[in-house]
């Protein structure tokens, strides 16, 4: 590697460190900004360009490239803001002269609706009998996705202690590292009993010591994402009556769509997903967390109000 590409390396690497520290972005945010600034690097060796001084005709000349050209919209609105982040950044601590790609606009993308199960979908889907570690564990890991409405790095993020010690709500940790407050149903905390049981009952066995993570895989290790998703494929499969895929996200999406059809004003549904907006651009209202509880005990199916709900 020459001094120059080093020099390079150490600024990407910088920015993306920044990311993390300065704005709170998760790991895969980091990683796919990497991997998307890799593909510029690339680029620039393949073309002799150097990152430090492109033109807005290099960075018009990289969108034009094959390897850019073959992506989908949302891939490449998502490495524009990797780039134009990263120069950006550069720009403001002198690293470079200007952003070479200010003035390219994100292409237009279709709007597609969210993929979600309908209430007798989800229902026929948590009809699992827990008999053992494995389905306790599955029952457990699906209340606490669609009563949460949590993502799946949030969920699998949770330790034991922290959920033992909610009562009805619990603090999460989501995106940019902003804390916000979920709320617990009834079914889920009974879900959470029989899991405890069952995996106490497998540590045990195994003679591992309790691993702090919440949910744990077959080897006693905190659930990844990509086991989640095994788990609902498999579970999907076995049920046999829904008939469609779907992966952790569609917990979430069913979560919001079953309080918004059951009268939760969309304002309170944006504070329980920690979401800014809904559709990206409007600025969501902060309630308080009495009125959160109460909306959610009244509008969520599984909150265990004594509204008819899963028989």
């Amino acid at each position: 590697m020459t001094a120059g590409m080093k020099k390079v390396e150490t600024n990407v690497e910088n920015f993306l460190e920044s990311l993390s520290l300065l704005h709170g972005a998760s790991d895969g945010t980091v990683t796919g900004y990497r991997r998307d600034l890799s593909k510029l690097e690339a680029y620039c060796e393949r073309n002799g360009l150097n990152l430090l001084t492109l033109s807005a005709a290099d960075a018009r000349g990289f969108l034009m490239s094959t390897e850019v050209r073959s992506l989908s919209p949302v891939s490449v609105n998502r490495l524009l803001s990797a780039v134009k982040g990263c120069y950006r950044f550069w720009e403001e601590n002198g690293t470079v002269q200007n952003n070479p790609f200010a003035g390219i606009k994100n292409f237009k993308t279709e709007r597609k609706l969210p993929r979600f199960f309908f209430e007798e979908e989800m229902n026929s889907l948590l009809e699992i009998e827990a008999v053992d570690f494995a389905s306790a564990r599955d029952r457990f890991l699906f209340e606490l996705l669609y009563s949460t409405g949590c993502r799946i790095s949030e969920i699998i993020a949770m330790n034991s202690r922290d959920f033992r010690r909610a009562g009805d709500t619990m603090t999460v940790v989501g995106k940019g590292r902003k804390e916000r407050v979920v709320c617990i149903g009834r079914f889920c905390r009974e879900a959470y009993r029989d899991y405890s049981l069952f995996r106490s009952a497998y540590e045990r066995a195994h003679g591992w010591e309790e691993n702090e993570a919440l949910l744990i895989n077959s080897k006693g290790k905190r659930l990844t994402p990509r086991g989640v998703h095994f788990i609902i494929g498999e579970r999907l499969m076995k049920n046999g009556t829904i008939g469609k895929s779907a992966g952790a996200h569609a917990f979430r999406h069913s979560f919001a769509t079953h309080m918004l059809n059951r009268g939760a004003d969309i304002r309170i549904v944006q504070e329980m997903l920690g979401h800014s907006s809904l559709s990206t651009t409007q600025i969501y209202t902060h309630v308080e967390l009495d009125r959160l509880k109460d909306v959610y005990s009244s509008a969520h199916p599984h909150a265990g109000s004594g509204k008819k709900g899963r028989s």
